[in-house]
């Protein structure tokens, strides 16, 4: 069987090195704001510690600021709100964690699909609503409150259709594959149906 490799991420701001980040994948990564140097990373660990953020600028030895034990079976994305100094990760078993930064604690769960991982995250420009898509193919609106509410959901948005078919089997496109807000808060969405789709979310916000 082949043997999986450690993530590893290229740490340019301070030298063209790689870094190891988790020990067995890695599935995203985001810069916490847009001048800082230290990004998080979500992804899966032997030691469960799926949730890591590092600093650019420091020795490879150093990089590490610090890491959360969370999401079993590993985090699948993350996002930053910088109005709130506020990390959002999804993981395998459809969970959100809302992470503070400052203190470094977790400061709420919330199951988001029942029965499928979250694939991908987006907030949009204003920091008022995250947006999660799952590996079946729905999306969820929450609030950005301290405990997030749910305040829409678009079931089977991209859900792959059709017939039966040895190349759907061994395909790795599943559900919604990524999710964009724009500042006229509108969600642009992509999927495994092959569709672009783009819906105001004014209603919402």
């Amino acid at each position: 069987m082949p043997v999986k490799k450690p993530f590893f991420v290229s740490f340019f701001i301070a030298d063209n090195t790689n870094q190891k980040c988790h020990s067995k994948s890695a599935a995203d990564v985001r810069f916490l704001g847009s001048a800082s140097s230290v990004l998080v990373t979500a992804g899966l660990s032997l030691s469960d510690e799926n949730i890591s953020l590092w600093d650019t600028l420091m020795p490879q030895s150093k990089a590490l600021i610090h890491s959360w034990t969370a999401h079993p079976e590993g985090a699948t994305s993350v996002i930053y709100l910088s109005s709130c100094q506020t990390i959002v990760s999804g993981g395998r078993h459809g969970e959100l964690c809302v992470w503070d930064v400052r203190q470094r604690r977790l400061r709420s769960t919330v199951k988001c699909f029942e029965n499928s991982s979250v694939k991908c995250l987006a907030c949009d420009p204003f920091q008022q609503i995250i947006v999660a898509g799952s590996n079946d193919g729905d999306i969820k609106v929450w609030n950005t409150d301290l405990v997030p509410n749910l305040v829409a959901s678009l079931d089977g948005e991209h859900v792959a259709r059709g017939g039966f078919s040895l190349r759907q089997v061994a395909s790795v496109v599943q559900g919604v594959q990524q999710l964009y807000v724009d500042p006229e808060v509108r969600l642009f969405s992509c999927g495994a149906d092959c569709s672009l789709k783009i819906r105001s979310l004014h209603a919402v916000t």
